[in-house]
């Protein structure tokens, strides 16, 4: 049957344009290539240039000089232009500005130079004053200060003219009051609400050096120390008269409250009299807080008290504890959340008093509610292994940096090495902050870069702007670019009503299923399985089906796509499109199977390209069910795999866990089968169990019950891993909440779920209560003995859709109790 061809509106055909890649035209049909993730859909890219093939706009790329957090203002916007200053790949600094949102930039070249190019702590800082005067410090690590400022304006067309910028360093100002102009390491300028600017700075070496801070008044033209005592400082190496180690302090990025309150948050590092034996870094500890009503004149902690004197380490208050040989890195970031509490962003080993010296990337917070720090864990890193990182790897981990948007989501942005390298994105929208969810803005390899952003253009319209510049990679010069990433665009796509693909894992079919309120015209849609897990051969296209115009791509087992560039499928609400037996079911082990369940979703309409929803049906793994309403866990096999199994953790980044007396059932506890199970050190947040020899039978649907080890009043953040007889790597099994008896799992035990059961009786296993396989009689005592039931969870965790995923990290099974293990957990 021939397609209809009907015209279709410039909209319409635009929207197809950005969906035809997945079927490049060869004849009729082509080779299907990967459609842009839908992260990337609200980001631009501006190389920063000057469009002059006579000149060479190349920045310097042998270290991350120019894209480093202690290089805060990167990117600065202030009115209606973004600025920017680098390193070009000649070693000189020079200066970028833009229209915002425009990609085209002025560029102006100075003569300033670093007193060490090839060292990126000799970063290039900008800050502009209420008045346009650009302020500027650059190129040192423990050097006499340099500074200027421009002679004019810079918020307008004209060129920007820097005191000494035609001639070089000798030629600025290199001052501001006068004083401390020696040893100088970190400028830091921040913007105040009044058009004044603060200026940071260390004064000293590492781990003992004085940290201070002065203000710029734009009325006086003037800057003036803002310290305490007769050396004005702020935060000091020792207080007079001690006799414990030198330290420095290395403060975060300053935040600022909605009142005008200023946080402080810093790390000490102890220098090369430490008493802990620990080198470099690893003497890093503890994470100190301050607060400022005056930005930075005076500062009280937590409670309001004031600290009378400098800031020394033996008044400063500790948020977090953290001994030395943490492996805590310094000079990160801070935000202040929609109900005014500073959080954090940071990495470092929370496993270390255990002995498990793996990073990952942290969140902290002050939690008013109940006037403490908590924490939680974004990461699951696996890659660095239990040993202690040395300070010939501290670069394989970015410092994150983070920011809060108007939904009080938490976002926080890394390099990490564990996966593509490139720029991955986490977030939270939880009070509680155990909900991280992840994926990768960038894929492409950064080498050492770490991300800056554009504060004042995040205050103004949620945009996170980067500098963006692979680094380390072998080159000495390279372009630059600014990213940016816009958030509310984004997340207002990711949490509006989309198409679902569901899938039944235990039969294949795929059914493509409209649950948005509205119709939706669909042009074109992609599946897609790194792991290979599509089923060609059982695929029924819509072509197949004979609807008009639809056009597949070449079908693979990693991608299934079809398109229609004349008609559309119009899905009425609650209306469904079949696709046959899209999903392989031939997974020769457990571990295939598991990895199988990779699906991705894109479908296309009018609008623009749209990253679906897939949900799973059936299972085809191991599954800890936990009745919310009870805490009881039964860990049954839902796999279509005979195995046998010799450990398993189960976690709570929120603590959830009740592994007390009585609570939890551990195997040891009942003497399971297989040989001598060993428990680890049980806590809330992890309990953990491990066969030094042999292993446990456990066939498909085989069950064992753990007890009431889940607290009903706790997050639903319950992750689950097992190891396989044999194996040293563990996988992920599912944890599903589930009242017995609720078979459609909204929460009720009713008659809706009896009618399933009817449905199901002798036919499928859609009313298996009992994890036996089947729908029988059994089941429906179940259902009968908790009927009525009905839970809500207090604490949910967002079951958002994430466009991208990045591959989550097994946790490491930390069982700290073992004093000999037969294989690393």
């Amino acid at each position: 049957m021939k397609p209809t061809h009907s015209r279709r509106s410039a909209v319409r055909f635009a929207a197809l344009r950005k969906f035809r890649p997945l079927l490049l035209a060869a004849g009729a049909l082509g080779v299907c290539s990967a459609p842009a993730a839908r992260a990337e859909n609200f980001v631009t890219r501006s190389i920063i240039q000057d469009d002059n093939p006579a000149t060479n706009d190349f920045a310097r790329a042998n270290t991350n000089i120019n894209a480093v957090p202690i290089k805060r203002n990167a990117l600065t916007t202030v009115g209606d232009y973004q600025f920017t200053s680098y390193y070009q790949q000649d070693g000189k600094i020079a200066i970028g500005r833009r229209r915002t949102g425009q990609s085209t930039w002025d560029i102006f070249r100075t003569e300033f130079t670093a007193y060490n190019i090839n060292d990126d702590h000799d970063i290039s800082s900008i800050g502009i004053d209420g008045d346009g005067i650009f302020h500027m410090s650059w190129g040192m690590h423990s050097n006499n200060f340099l500074y200027t400022k421009s002679t004019s304006s810079v918020l307008n067309s004209n060129p920007i003219n820097l005191i000494g910028g035609s001639v070089g360093n000798a030629a600025a100002p290199n001052s501001m009051t006068g004083l401390y102009n020696t040893a100088v390491t970190y400028p830091d300028f921040y913007n105040l609400p009044d058009g004044d600017l603060l200026f940071a700075y260390r004064n000293g070496a590492s781990g003992s050096g004085d940290y201070r801070m002065r203000r710029y008044d734009t009325a006086t033209d003037s800057w003036s120390e803002l310290g305490a005592g007769a050396n004005d400082i702020w935060i000091g190496k020792n207080a007079p008269g001690s006799t414990s180690p030198d330290v420095n302090a290395y403060p975060n990025e300053l935040a600022f409250g909605p009142n005008g309150e200023m946080h402080a948050t810093w790390t000490w590092r102890t220098g090369g009299d430490t008493t802990t034996g620990e080198p470099g870094f690893q003497t890093n500890h503890n994470i100190n807080y301050a607060r400022s009503n005056d930005y930075g004149a005076t500062w009280t902690n937590m409670a309001g008290v004031p600290y009378t004197t400098p800031i020394y380490e033996s008044n400063a208050e500790v948020a977090i504890n953290l001994p030395e040989g943490s492996s805590l890195i310094n000079t990160t970031a801070m935000a202040v959340d929609k109900l005014g509490q500073p959080v954090l962003a940071t990495w470092y080993a929370p496993g270390a008093p255990q002995g498990d010296h793996a990073r990952q990337y942290m969140f902290a917070w002050y939690d008013q509610s109940q006037s403490q720090w908590k924490t939680s864990q974004i990461s699951h890193r696996t890659i660095d292994g239990p040993e202690k990182t040395t300070e010939a790897v501290v670069r394989d981990m970015a410092r994150p940096i983070v920011v809060i948007d108007d939904a009080n989501r938490a976002i926080v942005a890394y390099r990490d090495n564990q996966d593509a390298n490139g720029l991955t994105i986490a977030y939270s929208v939880s009070p509680q902050r155990n909900d991280w969810q992840t994926f990768d803005l960038t894929t492409e390899d950064l080498g050492n870069w770490e991300p800056t952003y554009d504060v004042n253009r995040w205050r103004e319209d949620r945009v996170l702007s980067f500098l963006y510049q692979p680094s380390g990679l072998g080159q000495t010069g390279s372009p630059i670019e600014v990213l940016d990433w816009d958030s509310n665009a984004f997340f207002a796509d990711l949490t509006a009503p989309k198409l679902h693909l569901v899938v039944d894992r235990s039969t294949g079919l795929a059914t493509i299923r409209n649950a948005t309120g509205e119709t939706v015209a669909v042009d074109g849609y992609s599946i897609s399985s790194a792991a290979g897990s599509l089923n060609p051969a059982g695929w029924s296209s819509l072509a197949d089906q004979s609807r008009p115009g639809w056009q597949e791509a070449n079908h693979l087992a990693t991608r299934l796509s079809e398109l229609n560039p004349f008609n559309s499928l119009q899905l009425n609400n609650a209306a469904t499109a079949t696709l046959g037996q899209a999903m392989a079911t031939n997974a020769a082990s457990l571990a295939q199977a598991i990895q199988s369940s990779d699906l991705k979703f894109e479908y296309t309409t009018a609008a623009g390209t749209r990253n679906g929803v897939v949900e799973y049906v059936g299972y085809n793994n191991i599954v800890m069910f936990v009745n919310p309403l009870t805490g009881e866990a039964t860990v049954r096999n839902m796999s279509n795999f005979d195995v046998a199994i010799d450990g398993y953790t189960i976690s709570s980044a929120d603590g959830s866990l009740e592994p007390g007396v009585g609570d939890w059932l551990s195997l040891d506890d009942q003497n399971a089968s297989g040989g001598q199970w060993f428990e680890a050190n049980a806590s809330a947040t992890r309990v953990s169990e491990l066969l030094m020899s042999g292993a446990m039978a456990f066939n498909k649907h085989a069950a064992f019950k753990l007890g009431a080890l889940f607290d009903p009043n706790g997050a639903t953040d319950l992750s689950f891993q097992f190891l396989l007889a044999g194996d040293s790597t563990p996988l992920s099994g599912e944890v599903v909440y589930q009242i017995p008896g609720d078979f459609d799992m909204n929460g009720s035990v009713n008659a809706a779920d009896l009618a399933i059961w009817r449905g199901a009786f002798g036919v499928t296993n859609a009313a298996d209560a009992n994890g036996d396989g089947v729908s029988d009689g059994a089941d429906f005592v179940v259902w009968q003995r908790h009927y009525g039931q009905t839970w809500t969870p207090a604490a949910a965790i967002a079951q958002t859709a994430v466009p991208e995923p990045a591959t989550a990290a097994l946790a490491s099974l930390a069982l700290v109790a073992l004093a000999v293990r037969r294989k690393s957990f």
